[in-house]
């Protein structure tokens, strides 16, 4: 019997390699890579005000769940989106991570997730390279891959989900030309999950709970949406 698949729809283009490396990274932690194996091939979406700016048959958002989900062998899809926008859709209200995450689970729900599969949907603040950030002190003095020399002396921002607001500028400073497309993933396989747990991110402890979730979901053979529609 073949184990059910999760498939990823991210933002970036070095989003597509580097989260799934860290779902499974979440899963391995789980004990759970025997009930749920992460799809390799992330779905790229774009970012979350594109998504939320149409509605019903119009919505791109609802196009990109259908997708994903009629893959083969998938049961559950997980959403990680950056939150970094500085605007919530027509009415230009600032953003907020849960309000935006609670939309889209409402639209995904009338296409059958929380039905015929299970959704969780994740925003990271600021963005993915927050993540990355945090977890950088573990690689100090260290040369990752061929290319990225982490530094020694470098001083960590002491909450990476406020401040820096532009992440990826922050690590082309650091590691001297940072790249999202190259270097994402392989820092992100670098870095020890412990690392990424130890910042205490409200985003990553949502993220972890988002995958145990899923693969309660799975193993259960119950749907979820999560966030849960309210």
């Amino acid at each position: 019997m073949k184990i059910p698949r999760l498939r990823l729809l991210v933002e970036g283009d070095g989003d597509v390699t580097a989260a799934p490396i860290l779902v499974k990274k979440l899963l391995k932690g789980l004990d759970a890579s025997q009930h749920l194996v992460v799809d390799d091939h992330a779905l790229r979406i774009g970012g979350v005000h594109k998504l939320l700016r149409a509605e019903g048959k119009e919505s791109r958002w609802l196009d990109y769940i259908q997708v994903a989900a009629r893959k083969p062998g998938v049961t559950a899809c997980l959403t990680i989106l950056d939150g970094d926008d500085h605007s919530f859709m027509h009415d230009r209200s600032p953003f907020c991570a849960c309000r935006a995450a609670h939309m889209l689970a409402e639209r995904a729900a009338t296409v059958g997730a929380g039905n015929r599969f299970s959704l969780g949907i994740v925003i990271a603040s600021q963005e993915f390279e927050s993540w990355i950030i945090a977890g950088l002190g573990a690689l100090r003095g260290q040369t990752v891959g061929t290319r990225i020399a982490v530094p020694t002396d470098f001083e960590l921002p002491k909450d990476p989900e406020k401040s820096p607001r532009d992440a990826k500028g922050w690590l082309n400073k650091v590691l001297k030309g940072y790249s999202q497309s190259r270097d994402q993933d392989v820092l992100t396989s670098a870095i020890p999950i412990e690392s990424f747990r130890s910042a205490n991110l409200r985003s990553f402890r949502r993220l972890e709970n988002a995958v145990r979730q899923l693969v309660v979901a799975t193993t259960t053979g119950k749907p979820i949406v999560s966030p849960i529609i309210l």
